[in-house]
């Protein structure tokens, strides 16, 4: 039996290595195969306008000093007749080149809709402002796009970035291979998962885009108030005077507060859909531009600040944000540079994540349990950035483990271990209900997993004497409940507790149109898919889905029937709950679920893998020896992806 497991062993390792080839090829590929890359900023609202015969001055800032061509964006048609004359400035006015000519017939582009303007024999100044001056002179008016600040541009440049991206890859595959090698030599001790879980966590923060995740700026403005002791404050001005995505208080006022301009400027940072409209906007980039974000840091820190609002994360405390609190405070103690906050707020909440992940690991027998839930590279996503639900998703996996202990160790819940193990769980669901309540209720749950050893002060003797009557009085209670809310009170009492998280129209809308919300919840549900799988680059996302379920299959089971149907209903209802909570934040009309995504339905995974097991103990000892392999390699390989 040995020997097979040796053999697997090996298999997997050969098949590991040859997966990372794979992927580093892949990347080697796409990272020699870009020489060039686009750059688009947004001013403004966009605008279609005609014009014929007059002269448009373009301020643009450089994004690069290897700027080959502007692209402007133009009819949808038909190319149009005529030329344009251009020529470009800088900031005090100075010509930078010739005045040239571009016969426009044949040369618009009528797949991308936009005209090149060769820029390349230019020298550009990263960070600096340029004024680019077109002339147009057309037979007929045309219709073009245009944004707050003129003509919409973007910016062609050469990428000089390919010897970094080399490198961390390089670096990458070093930590993988350790990490294989740790896992062969030792197995997935508790060292090595500490490891494994630090360094996928850091990895993340490091590699992921400035504000990439969702929601992610505001949780990190959140955080920085929370490291200046909440003395940054927010100030209320009225909400009719702002633009943009604000919180507003009971008066009406916007609630907003001031953060360094550099951090402002970071999460401007990406190639399409960003938001540089400067007041107060708190939303998220999907990707990145690495030269714009090494020019950033390339030149001084800016000066002043920039005034952004808090929305839906005001009312958050340290219990959400105390990681990232601490790493900022103490960089900003240190003299770090306002820019280099967002990684350090990330790196402390993925350390913080791998220390209670740590902690689960050790308490309970299910490693393969917690070790799955902890090294989804999808959970890394958040465990490396500012947004919360990451370290909500470790605490949850911790609380799981202490009711395992107890569970596991069939301690009373009065001795002095036991009791100690309770404290620490309620501490946990404290901070959970203060972060969200519904994932507060799946731990509550969780208390239904503990065993008759677990109560073993009650009087079983006496309780099973008259278990009779208790049963009858307890279904008595039950329908006496029944009956008050919906036969005596109509279901008002019950509808009041409803209407607390699902506004009164949002559940009369769903009961008048169930199939209809139903087939809304399909339609995510399937987007959901595919936006996970987007979200990793397609990488391992299938092998890692089925390697879970198999290693979960073959793991000891530890629970009975009822409790493995206790556990699926558990999960049901917390999806149900999500699914609700999460379609209030939408018009019951608007014909779409907005909470229904991975990042709400992961921290009820824990729960529904422990009803999975169907093994015994002699598949235990061999999955133990086998899975680890596959695992560091499946959790490790996203990483790779990531540097494009």
């Amino acid at each position: 039996m040995k020997e097979r497991i040796r053999a697997v062993r090996m298999a997997v390792l050969i098949l590991a290595v040859l997966n990372l080839l794979v992927l580093d090829i892949g990347q080697v590929r796409q990272i020699h195969s870009n020489p060039e890359e686009g750059y688009w900023r947004q001013h403004g609202l966009e605008e279609k306008r005609e014009i014929q015969n007059e002269t448009l001055r373009t301020p643009f800032e450089a994004v690069s000093d290897t700027l080959t061509c502007l692209q402007l964006w133009g009819p949808q048609v038909q190319a149009p007749e005529g030329a344009l004359l251009w020529w470009i400035e800088d900031e005090a006015g100075n010509l930078l080149c010739e005045e040239q000519q571009e016969e426009l017939q044949g040369i618009w582009h009528d797949r991308n809709q936009c005209t090149e303007l060769d820029v390349s024999a230019i020298a550009f100044s990263p960070s600096e402002t340029y004024v680019l001056v077109v002339q147009f002179q057309l037979k007929r008016p045309v219709e073009l796009t245009v944004d707050g600040k003129g003509l919409m541009l973007t910016q062609r440049y050469r990428r000089t970035d390919q010897g970094m991206r080399y490198l961390v890859l390089l670096i990458l595959n070093l930590l993988i291979v350790a990490g294989l090698a740790a896992v062969w030599r030792f197995g997935l001790t508790h060292q090595v998962f500490l490891g494994l879980a630090a360094g996928t966590g850091v990895a993340a923060a490091l590699l992921l885009a400035p504000f990439s995740r969702d929601d992610e700026f505001r949780h990190f403005v959140r955080a920085y108030d929370l490291s200046c002791g909440g003395q940054e404050g927010y100030y209320a001005v009225p909400g009719e005077d702002v633009v943009g995505n604000v919180s507003m208080d009971a008066q009406g006022r916007a609630q907003l507060i001031r953060i360094p301009k550099e951090i402002s400027e970071m999460r401007t940072i990406a190639h399409e859909g960003n938001y540089d409209r400067i007041t107060y906007f708190a939303e998220t980039n999907l990707d990145v531009c690495a030269p714009r974000l090494l020019s950033l840091f390339r030149r001084p820190e800016a000066e002043g600040t920039q005034e952004v609002s808090e929305l839906a994360v005001v009312e958050k405390g340290w219990e959400s944000y105390w990681p990232q609190a601490i790493l900022i405070a103490l960089g900003r103690l240190l003299g770090v540079r306002s820019g280099l906050w967002c990684y350090l707020a990330s790196i402390g909440q993925a350390l913080a994540c791998a220390l209670l992940l740590w902690t689960a690991f050790r308490l309970t027998k299910q490693k393969a349990l917690v070790a799955l839930c902890g090294l989804i590279p999808t959970v890394a996503f958040f465990r490396g950035s500012s947004n919360p639900d990451g370290l909500m998703m470790a605490e949850i996996v911790l609380a799981l483990a202490l009711i395992l202990r107890l569970r596991e160790q069939g301690m009373s819940l009065l001795k002095k271990q036991g009791i100690l193990l309770l404290v620490l769980y309620f501490v946990l669901v404290l901070q959970v209900l203060r972060m969200k309540l519904p994932y507060a209720l799946l731990c509550l749950g969780f208390l239904l997993l503990l065993k008759k050893e677990n109560f073993s002060f009650l009087p079983w003797s006496l309780l099973n004497a008259h278990r009779v009557w208790l049963i009858a009085a307890g279904a008595a209670l039950c329908g006496a409940a029944a009956l008050y809310l919906i036969g005596i009170r109509k279901g008002d009492l019950l509808l009041q507790v409803v209407y607390q998280f699902v506004p009164k129209e949002h559940a009369e809308y769903f009961c008048a149109h169930f199939w209809s919300y139903t087939h809304m919840f399909l339609g995510r549900g399937k987007g959901l898919l595919v936006e996970t799988y987007h979200a990793m680059h397609g990488s391992c996302l299938v092998s890692y889905a089925l390697f879970a379920a198999v290693v979960l299959l073959l793991c000891e089971r530890t629970c009975n029937l009822w409790c493995r149907c206790y556990q699926v209903f558990l999960f049901l209802c917390m999806l149900g709950m999500v699914v609700l909570v999460g379609y209030t934040f939408m018009p019951p009309d608007y014909g779409a679920i907005w909470g229904v995504t991975y990042r709400y339905i992961l921290p009820s995974l824990p729960i529904l893998a422990l009803a999975l097991p169907f093994g015994t103990q002699k598949t235990q000892e061999a999955v133990e020896q086998i899975y680890p392999l596959p695992l560091v390699v499946l959790a490790s390989a996203p990483c790779l992806t990531w540097i494009w």
